[in-house]
């Protein structure tokens, strides 16, 4: 099964009509994400991904059509309030002057 194939389609899908600050389709950050690890399958299904749940809640039930491992890696990266993911952002620390794509896009809701 082509992982990457499924999760760039999702992604697509529940990111379509969403822009960044600048007025740009939204899906753009998450494909930029996708391109910077791009050779590590896992990594690269998760970078799909990693905003579905979060932002596009519709989209969750179709979250769990992925492996267990993948679901729970997701369900780490989203920001909702669960014991698992506050533990994992407290480990995540930028360096210093780091703005990274995180700090230069935001979704308009």
């Amino acid at each position: 099964m082509d992982w990457i194939a499924r999760a760039r389609a999702l992604a697509t899908e529940a990111h379509a009509g969403q822009v960044d600050k600048a007025g740009q389709p939204y899906i753009g950050h998450v494909g930029r994400v996708a391109a910077r690890i791009r050779g590590d399958a896992d990594a690269e299904v998760l970078a799909w991904l990693h905003d579905v749940v979060e932002d596009c809640p519709g989209f969750a039930a179709q979250v769990r059509a992925f492996p267990p491992a993948v679901q729970h890696a997701v369900q780490l990266l989203s920001r909702n309030g669960s014991a698992d993911t506050d533990h994992s952002r407290a480990h995540c620390r930028r360096p210093a002057g780091a703005e990274g794509e995180a700090g230069r896009y935001r979704r308009q809701r």
